[in-house]
């Protein structure tokens, strides 16, 4: 005897979502100790810290200049339950960014529902291996704030436009912000400097293994000297860690090619989503 059970579909529909909210576990943390957090290099003004089981990942909430950041990580997709839900909608009221990795369709679907509008990708990148630098030098942060504010501010004047940027950069509109910067980072000997013939042409600085920027300035460009100083900062950070990571706006085809010359590979893929006028 077979016996046949039909189920309505408002009621497939509750059974589907309270499935969903066993699956996705949202457990709060008060800090990134745990190993799935391993590979998360963002730690400026952290406000809130989750991490997800079924799947595994994380969702860290930051405090990003005028407005919020939520950054999502999970190799699996993650279902968007009515917890999560209830965590999202308070940021949504306000000004907002939010980073996906490249497989989350259905957290993507729902934060374009919410007026998020699809902004720029970047590409993850890894390398271990070295190249020696046959040009320039590298050196510590020595003080001269202007000329390196100057130097990060006007190297990415274009990519930044295209995106929609409307301050030249965050370092020229507060240079004690660029100054705290450019010490902390040289106090753990993650600020590079590059001189040619005696000149300051280009600068760089990292947070451990992941390059933050780098940058010539636009006199020196297109000379070679950005593949110099990118070989000597991977050389410096090779002699600390394993390997050297960065990041890479998908529109800045130039800087790609270059990195995947240089031994770097693509280990991920990132979408940036935002609800504001830069």
């Amino acid at each position: 005897m077979i016996i046949r059970v039909e189920l309505s579909i408002d009621f497939t529909i509750l059974i589907v979502a309270q499935i969903n909210e066993v699956l996705l576990k949202i457990i709060k943390e008060e800090n990134l100790n745990h190993k799935v957090f391993k590979d998360y290099d963002n730690f400026t003004n952290i406000l809130e810290i989750f991490r997800f089981e079924s799947p595994k990942g994380y969702m860290i909430i930051r405090r990003s200049d005028k407005n919020f950041a939520i950054d999502f990580f999970s190799v699996l997709p993650i279902i968007v339950t009515k917890k999560l839900k209830e965590i999202l909608v308070p940021y949504f009221k306000g000004d907002l960014f939010i980073s996906l990795n490249e497989n989350q369709k259905e957290l993507k679907e729902y934060i374009q529902i919410q007026n998020m509008e699809y902004w720029f990708s970047t590409y993850n990148m890894l390398t271990d291996s070295i190249k020696e630098m046959t040009e320039g030098k590298i050196a510590p942060y020595n003080g001269e704030l202007e000329r390196y504010i100057y130097i990060f501010g006007k190297a990415f004047i274009p990519l930044r436009k295209s995106l929609g940027f409307v301050e030249s950069d965050k370092f020229i509109s507060n240079p004690k912000y660029a100054k705290k910067i450019f010490e902390e980072t040289n106090n753990t000997g993650s600020f590079y400097g590059y001189i040619v013939n005696g000149k300051i042409i280009g600068a760089a600085y990292s947070y451990e293994n992941d390059i933050e920027s780098i940058s010539i300035d636009p006199e020196f460009q297109g000379k070679g000297y950005g593949r110099q100083l990118l070989r000597g900062c991977v050389k410096n950070m090779l002699s600390k860690y394993k390997e050297v990571t960065l990041g890479v706006v998908e529109i800045n085809t130039k800087a790609h090619k270059l990195y995947e010359s240089e031994g770097f590979k693509v280990t991920s893929y990132r979408h940036n989503y935002k609800n504001f006028i830069e």
